[in-house]
């Protein structure tokens, strides 16, 4: 039997945090849908290196580009600043094993602060932007500003659509069905699915890939 949910939020759905539900729609976590993480990096205004964690995004393209669709940019954010004062920004992908140096950079993301050196992590530079890469990373994008979209009337959070320009991978995530499929690979962020009858749960969770089938 299918349990059904619609635009207006059940009243047993728990809150655990102020104004969950104005940042994020209920939806959201009944559907408990896990999407891709990774660190976009960018200079602040004063020059010091900044990384946002990040997911809720896709990547798709045609044969004329290739395109990051990132959701959920606060619109009040270093990040959402540097980008659309800037108009570019790299997408840095790293296994579970930076994931508390990702939380690090949340910690410690005030305009002085030198997030990189607060996540432990190496500045290299990118080839086809000024923003830098993340040397950690075993899959780093370049992109330039293609749009920005408000997709609510609250205009919270933005739609960021960048232009892939430039992608450095290691060697050994070069390869096919390799690394990037495994637990030293991607990770995903699954963000807090709670139960649809009771409307609790304020548990998230990191997940790897495994290949299940070969086609």
């Amino acid at each position: 039997m299918k349990i059904e949910v619609n635009e207006q939020k059940p009243k047993n759905f728990k809150a655990y945090w102020d104004n969950q539900y104005e940042v994020f729609s209920h939806f959201e976590f009944a559907c408990g849908i896990p999407s891709a993480l990774f660190a976009i990096t960018t200079f602040k205004k004063n020059g010091k290196p900044n990384v946002c964690l990040h997911a809720w995004s896709a990547f798709q393209g045609d044969g004329n580009a290739f395109y990051a669709i990132m959701t959920g940019i606060y619109k009040d954010s270093h990040t959402f600043e540097n980008i659309n004062r800037t108009q570019e920004f790299c997408i840095n992908f790293l296994s579970k094993d930076y994931y508390d140096g990702l939380i690090n950079t949340i910690k410690n993301n005030n305009d002085e602060d030198d997030e990189f050196y607060a996540g432990g992590f190496t500045i290299e530079k990118a080839t086809a932007v000024t923003s830098p890469r993340i040397k950690e990373s075993f899959l780093c994008m370049e992109c330039r500003l293609e749009k920005i979209i408000f997709l609510s009337a609250a205009a919270q959070t933005a739609m960021v659509i960048g232009k892939v320009r430039n992608i450095a991978l290691e060697e050994e995530y070069a390869k096919g069905l390799d690394k990037k499929y495994g637990t030293d690979g991607f990770m995903y962020n699954v963000h807090a699915p709670i139960n649809i009858k009771t409307g609790k749960g304020n548990t998230s969770a990191i997940s790897t890939l495994n290949i299940e089938r070969l086609l």
